[in-house]
């Protein structure tokens, strides 16, 4: 699955610039926390060889001390899925989705109060 998204191939002549655009290719794909790169001379030539390591899918997703909306809703805004990869940035989006909808369930609160001027 790695090698269809390596630009580099073997017998290429070596480029830095293509091995940091494989680099950030396979980043971009989700499914890696950290990937480096090791050069090695050999009598053929430069052997490249890319370490990966993965990122664990999401096994479940559990909302704790959900009282004002429910378990369903919460899921719902949630781009955290289980069997998926968890995605640093998918998962800052999903708690600032969470927090504005109970930003707007205490502005809606307020709201609804009223004040008797007499």
């Amino acid at each position: 699955m790695i090698r269809s998204h390596i630009q580099l191939k073997e017998g290429s002549p070596y480029s830095e610039k293509i091995i940091q655009k494989d680099v950030r290719q396979l980043f971009s794909l989700g499914f890696f926390d950290n990937i480096e790169v090791h050069k090695k001379s050999s009598k053929k030539g430069l052997n490249i060889s890319y370490q990966v390591k993965e990122r664990l899918p999401i096994a479940e997703v559990e909302f704790k001390g959900n009282n004002k909306i429910n378990t369903e809703d919460l899921k719902e805004l949630s781009l955290i899925k289980e069997h998926n990869f968890l995605n640093p940035n998918e998962f800052q989006k999903t708690a600032l989705a969470i927090k504005e909808k109970y930003k707007s369930l205490t502005k809606r609160k307020k709201s609804k109060k009223t004040i008797n001027l007499n």
